[in-house]
């Protein structure tokens, strides 16, 4: 008796939420190349910091900006905070055309994170997703045949870690819950600007990225 009204409870939270759930997932997948065509177009010394820092004087003089991104395929950085104003390192003008691969993953991200503009509908179906996880969980293991519900059972079964993974993450994110402890607040630190923010992430990154031999025989 528990197992059919497991099985109609895993049928319709899986039917109400199933044009959400499925708008998550696609957008979630075209994220995942995100950073693979993030990483293949980086060039070595496609940006200079110095340029990046420049810029960034030049037009937030009030030191408004909160953040800076760089588009290395593009050579565009965009400050946050200000205007959002997208600069070419080129020619050092503002650009008002958008480079239409990084807005399409900038759209795509908004709406797997806010889908239509509702944070809740994503977080209500991806709780909905977790629910019918375990619902199928609770129903047993199922007996493999090779039918379309076999394959689903099957499939589920031998895949439930990765897609148990997911959207359990996605919540973590969702809520701010995270693995790492909170570090004490610096109250004696100096705050910085964005020039000199990047200046010094810049020389982090140099750094990492030389082998030791190189800093040995600048020392």
């Amino acid at each position: 008796m528990v197992k059919p009204l497991l099985l109609i409870l895993h049928r319709w939270i899986t039917l109400v939420f199933a044009l959400p759930l499925l708008a998550i997932i696609l957008t979630g997948l075209i994220l995942s190349f995100e950073p693979a065509v993030q990483v293949s177009a980086i060039k070595p010394q496609s940006v200079d910091a110095a340029r990046v820092a420049d810029l960034i004087k030049r037009y937030d003089p009030d030191g408004k900006a909160r953040g800076v991104s760089v588009n290395s395929a593009e050579r565009r950085i965009t400050l946050q905070g200000a205007d959002s104003a997208e600069i070419d390192l080129e020619s050092g003008e503002k650009v008002t055309e958008k480079a239409a691969l990084p807005a399409f993953f900038l759209w795509t991200r908004r709406n797997h994170e806010r889908l239509l503009g509702q944070s809740w509908l994503v977080i209500s179906s991806t709780i909905a997703m977790v629910v019918v996880m375990c619902l199928g969980i609770l129903m047993g293991l199922p007996k493999l045949r090779n039918s379309l519900s076999g394959w689903h059972k099957g499939t589920a079964w031998f895949t439930l870690p990765l897609i148990v993974l997911s959207p359990l993450t996605g919540l973590c994110l969702a809520f701010g819950w995270t693995f790492q402890a909170s570090a004490p607040p610096l109250r004696s630190a100096r705050l910085i600007s964005l020039p000199e923010a990047v200046s010094i992430v810049a020389d982090r990154m140099i750094w990492r990225r030389s082998p030791p031999s190189a800093h040995a025989a600048d020392c």
